[in-house]
């Protein structure tokens, strides 16, 4: 047996082929090699040009993916104009103690005092902005200051003499009117836990707007999905007061009504603390969402500064007297329900309030004399809440 890559094989199949080759004309067989070979070379040259152009034909035969985009996508930043019609509360009690002579020798004695302000009302036009940096991180804030009136003011002083029997004895009671000036701001950075990054949906560009306002002009917008953000930041408050037309109700728990003329005191309530807390929206139709934020307020630093102006025994350039106060707590709830008429317009009605303390802290009062007197701070309170609305604007 040979080879059979050489063709001379002994096999049946083989012989029987070479004697069927034997009987066709030598032209013939030179006419069929070239027609074969003919055939070859032009079904080779189609693959290889298939070959080449199989890439860009595919590459240009497929449609440009459509990118659905979400209309309540969240957008690079957004502005809003809201108005706080509010009421505020505010108060301050302090106690004392020392040795007087009260005309029988000297006896101990100790009393406290408080001032009580209400009903402190102030439309606060607030002017708000949020900005995205990045699909986790967010930074936010907003300021607002406004006009006090028809307030009132409640000055209390109680005395104990256990040498006399007195315990809590009211020997002094006078109230004014209260107006003044509230002022408030934060600023904060939020982080973003939900959706988690990467579910985010991608924010619009500008050259996507108006393909993607062709695109969804037939059809309603899509719903948003929760969201929920961890903040962080800083925040100042202050109420700056002005007490007048002075009228004395109790003079050693006897009832009332002297009025004292000339009165134009102040006292301003001026609070800067840190804050935590979370906020997010929960979607409740196409249009509508509730907006949601709760915040503790810690590490509160507060300081209060008076001037008593009809008290002659205090020195007569303000401050006469001023608390400190650190450490203190407090929280802010705001609670609105959003709705967006336009992709980037929306506006919104809520509740929002901020409440402050502190305590423990120091009351310092400076007399004519130039000598000072310092007692305990026991207790300082803000507050302030109402309704609000707003109407805002995204980029």
């Amino acid at each position: 047996m040979t080879h059979p890559i050489s063709g001379q094989g002994s096999t049946p199949k083989k012989q029987t082929v070479a004697r069927h080759s034997k009987r066709i004309p030598k032209t013939g067989v030179h006419a069929g090699l070239e027609a074969h070979s003919a055939s070859c070379l032009i079904t080779l040259a189609l693959l290889l040009l298939a070959a080449l152009t199989a890439s860009p034909l595919s590459a240009t035969a497929q449609p440009e993916p459509t990118v659905h985009l979400d209309p309540w996508t969240e957008e690079r930043a957004s502005v809003s104009l809201q108005g706080w019609q509010s009421k505020g509360t505010g108060d301050w009690t302090i106690s004392f103690s020392g040795v007087d002579d009260y005309g029988a020798g000297a006896v101990p004695y100790s009393g406290k005092s408080r001032l009580t302000f209400d009903n402190l009302k102030s439309t606060i036009p607030v002017v708000a902005a949020r900005v995205r940096a990045a699909p986790w991180l967010r930074f936010s804030g907003s300021y607002g200051s406004g006009d006090i009136s028809g307030g009132t003011n409640t000055d209390g002083d109680w005395l104990t003499i256990p040498a006399y029997g007195l315990k809590d004895y009211y020997f002094s009671e006078s109230k004014s009117d209260t107006s003044g000036t509230v002022t408030l701001y934060d600023v904060n950075v939020l982080v973003r836990v939900y959706p988690w990054l990467g579910r985010e949906s991608p924010r619009l560009e500008p050259d996507d707007r108006p393909r993607f306002r062709q695109e969804q002009a037939a059809g309603p917008p899509k719903e948003r999905g929760l969201t929920i953000d961890l903040l962080a930041g800083f925040q100042s408050y202050q109420d700056d007061l002005t007490m007048k037309n002075g009228v004395q109700t109790v003079d050693n728990e006897r009832t009332v009504h002297e009025p004292f003329y000339g009165l134009n005191s102040k006292y301003a309530f001026d609070w800067s603390a840190l804050r935590a807390g979370i906020a997010g929206t929960i979607p409740i139709g196409r249009r509508l969402e509730i907006r949601a934020s709760y915040v503790h307020i810690f590490n509160a630093e507060y300081r209060g500064e008076a001037f008593w102006n009809l008290r002659t025994d205090f020195r007569s350039t303000p401050p006469n007297f001023v608390h400190d106060a650190d450490g203190g707590t407090g929280e802010e709830l705001k609670i609105s329900l959003a709705f967006h008429p336009t992709r980037l317009m929306f506006v919104e009605g809520g509740f929002w309030s901020i409440k402050l303390e502190a305590k423990n802290g120091i009351d310092t009062v400076y007399l004519a004399d130039g000598s000072a007197l310092a007692s305990k701070l026991d207790v300082v309170t803000s507050k302030r809440e109402g309704a609000f609305v707003g109407v805002g604007v995204k980029f």
